[in-house]
């Protein structure tokens, strides 16, 4: 397995290559690889899962007679946000909201910041995006919560893992090789099949990274750091750079969440 590497910390495991860490491959019996939810500080935590959870994916790949899961969120109307290995080579994408199935094509994507943004044009979907919140307008040790997707052991079912963690503060992340760029550490346990994940601040609901990598795994095969890609980095695949920066960190009142089948 490749092994990557972030300035000023131990050495962790890439989710990019080959075996892709953090997502787990199609049809695999993930019932042990979703940790349940950590006891948190905040009693606010409960309703921020209740006002995320639907905005929240699954996104299932097929690469030639294989394929892979992982998780995306929406971050614009309509759009999905993910990690660029996941959807990586695919021949199929079917993004799974509120356990529908859409077919989803790549509407842009970034292979050096591991962003992929996701369109579903054969759907009507109503939704309101997760708000984004600058990285800079984040407090190192502020509590934060990961929502990831698996498959489930029943079919046509999506089973979500929920993960309370820490903001440990800005890094920088190797990958490819000799080539860094900007990061989010954090001190959590993501698995198998979190890559995409979006890392919410507890405290407003905001978006503030992506998940990306993990720490290599101890004996007991859990990872206590993760790393995430700045949220502020995927602006330009979401457009209009100057709205974002002006519509992040502002939650608002949550709509209704509903499906209409294509």
């Amino acid at each position: 397995m490749a092994l990557a590497r972030s300035r000023g910390f131990r050495r962790f495991r890439l989710a990019f290559p080959l075996l892709l860490l953090l997502a787990v491959p199609a049809g695999a019996d993930t019932a042990s690889l979703a940790p349940p939810v950590r006891p948190a500080a905040s009693t606010d935590v409960p309703s921020l899962v209740e006002r995320v959870r639907t905005k929240v994916v699954l996104i299932d790949v097929q690469v030639g007679r294989g394929g892979r899961a992982g998780t995306g969120f929406f971050a614009a109307p309509g759009q999905v946000l993910t990690s660029e290995h996941v959807i990586h080579n695919a021949d199929r994408i079917i993004v799974w909201a509120n356990n529908v199935p859409y077919r989803a094509q790549v509407l842009r994507h970034e292979s050096e910041l591991d962003l992929a943004l996701l369109g579903l044009p054969e759907s009507a979907l109503l939704i309101k995006p997760l708000p984004l919140a600058l990285t800079d307008s984040t407090t190192p040790g502020e509590p934060v919560l990961i929502v990831g997707t698996h498959p489930a052991p029943t079919t046509r079912t999506v089973r979500q893992s929920l993960i309370t963690g820490e903001f440990r503060g800005p890094s920088q992340f190797e990958w490819p090789p000799r080539i860094f760029t900007r990061s989010l550490e954090l001190s959590a346990t993501v698995e198998p099949g979190d890559s995409g994940s979006p890392v919410i601040r507890v405290r407003d609901g905001a978006v503030i990274g992506v998940v990306r990598a993990r720490e290599t795994p101890t004996e007991n095969g859990l990872s206590l750091r993760a790393w995430a890609v700045p949220i502020d980095m995927a602006f330009g695949l979401l457009g209009r750079v100057e709205e974002r920066k002006h519509q992040a960190a502002r939650p608002g009142p949550d709509e209704e969440y509903y499906l209409r089948q294509p």
